[in-house]
């Protein structure tokens, strides 16, 4: 297993493109989330942790995080994703990710559920 890698083409913030972090995966159900975009289970997006989604604010207004629309790659056993930030997730821990099914599907089982990438 490889650490997700955090690049981006705007909404720079104080993550750079080399910055990797290693931690959990989880899917969700996708919907409306707090950057205002509607997803499905079939995107590739994620939620990202309250406690990190929070620390990039500009006005307090969620649609215009910093984080909105910052791609994520996520390298997990030899497969890799690109996901779209679209979401904070309340149930993760700092280090956790929110993905769509689609998205764990991708890169693995739907009923391993809550899985490490690292």
């Amino acid at each position: 297993m490889h650490p997700s890698t955090i690049y981006s083409q705007k909404n720079t913030g104080s993550l750079t493109t080399s910055d990797s972090f290693d931690g959990y995966l989880t899917w969700y159900d996708a919907g409306v989330g707090a950057c205002c975009w509607m997803n499905n289970a079939g995107d590739r997006a994620c939620a990202v942790s309250h406690i990190l989604f929070d620390r990039f604010y500009i006005d307090r207004n969620s649609s215009h995080d910093r984080l909105c629309g910052r791609k994520l790659r996520i390298r997990r056993g030899g497969r890799s994703e690109d996901v779209t930030v679209v979401d904070r997730s309340i149930g993760c821990k700092e280090d956790g990710i929110d993905i769509t099914r689609g998205t764990l599907e991708a890169l693995g089982n739907l009923d391993e559920g809550h899985v490490r990438v690292d």
